[in-house]
């Protein structure tokens, strides 16, 4: 994330603003799938079905984690539907602070993840999968 990535008051009502990153998820077979984030800076992120407005976060919200990864990284273990909608907004867990991360998704098949760079555009990126038993 950079200081020209989007940015929005969480939910919680922490004081301050935050960069995040949105990505759109899809599945591509029903199942149990885990996000999990690699960063040298405290991340958290919120999992969304079909949308997220970032001026109602709590709109669409499934999930929040901070830590569950351990070492300040997020992590969801969640069922997604086939071809159904998510999005999955990555962000810090500490005010206005930008730096590099991975995300890395597994599950029973793979999950498409593109980067939403705004409502009408978006930017395909590509992101770790694997299989159940690999």
């Amino acid at each position: 994330m950079t200081t020209t990535s989007p940015s929005f008051s969480r939910l919680n009502g922490d004081p301050g603003t935050y960069y995040y990153a949105a990505y759109q998820v899809i599945a591509s077979s029903t199942g149990e799938y885990r996000f999990r984030s690699n960063s040298s800076v405290d991340t958290c992120a919120y999992l969304y079905y079909l949308s997220f407005i970032p001026t109602n976060p709590s709109l669409n919200l499934l999930l929040f984690d901070d830590d569950s990864a351990g070492n300040g990284q997020f992590q969801f273990i969640t069922t997604l539907e086939k071809n159904v909608i998510y999005v999955l907004v990555f962000t810090t867990f500490n005010a206005l602070v930008k730096a590099p991360y991975t995300l890395i998704a597994s599950g029973p098949s793979s999950v498409s993840l593109t980067r939403m760079s705004n409502p009408s555009t978006t930017t395909t990126v590509r992101m770790n999968t694997t299989t159940a038993g690999e």
